[in-house]
């Protein structure tokens, strides 16, 4: 079980379940993180290896962990006294242990066999992977010279000549055929980014002169502006 236990990644979710014939006991104080204080009968030798075991691996025994009544825990009676013990159980990393929302014995499922289903309620959550997505550019022809009445003919007549030597169009193939035509005649529009500082550039323009030529002037009206404010 050790190599089985080192093989899961510890970046993964580990659950270990099983019938381990162990009494693991109610001592939480001294096996602390390992069993919760919630634990039922007495301790064993296969409860020792079973305890030793997950304080190596850092694992917590979930059966333990909840405050419920015995019946809801105990997983099997014993044959001859006529005792339920708790021998059946689910074991988790103990970092994982806030994921377990409940661990308890199924009463029901006793008529195959003299052991209870033992049944655990865990919430899960899967991230997306996440995809590096890259926008292709899209490129827009440049509508605006279809203003021109001689480029509007050229237009016409180049689409009527590739169109021409086509026998039967489809959505797709007309659609190839009007975007290239229309890029050979008008070409693509190219997108020009306006500064913010250009609808405010005459003004600007005009203080800068104006402080350039007389800056003690400028200075001082800058000043009385100020004072005015105030």
């Amino acid at each position: 079980m050790n190599g089985a236990t080192n093989a899961v990644a510890f970046k993964d979710k580990l659950f270990v379940l099983g019938d381990f014939n162990a009494r693991v006991g109610r001592d939480h104080q001294l096996w602390n993180k390992v069993i919760g204080r919630h634990g039922i009968g007495n301790k064993n030798a296969n409860g020792s290896l079973l305890l030793d075991f997950c304080v190596k691996q850092g694992l917590v025994i979930t059966n333990t962990v909840f405050q419920q009544a015995n019946k809801l825990k105990a997983s099997w009676m014993h044959s001859r006294s006529k005792h339920w013990h708790l021998i059946d159980y689910v074991l988790v990393r103990q970092r994982d242990l806030r994921d377990i929302r409940l661990t308890r014995v199924m009463r029901p499922t006793t008529a195959w066999s003299d052991h209870r289903m033992v049944r655990t309620s865990v919430f899960l959550s899967a991230k997306p992977v996440k995809r590096k997505h890259r926008a292709v550019p899209c490129k827009r022809l440049d509508v605006g010279r279809l203003k021109c009445d001689e480029t509007c003919l050229v237009l016409q007549k180049k689409l009527a000549s590739a169109l021409s030597s086509v026998d039967a169009v489809q959505w797709s193939q007309l659609k190839t055929i009007v975007f290239d035509t229309a890029a050979k005649v008008i070409g693509f529009r190219k997108t020009r980014h306006k500064d913010w500082f250009d609808k405010q550039d005459p003004e600007a323009r005009k203080l800068l002169d104006d402080m350039q030529k007389n800056p003690c002037t400028s200075k001082h009206a800058v000043l009385l502006k100020e004072d005015s404010d105030k």
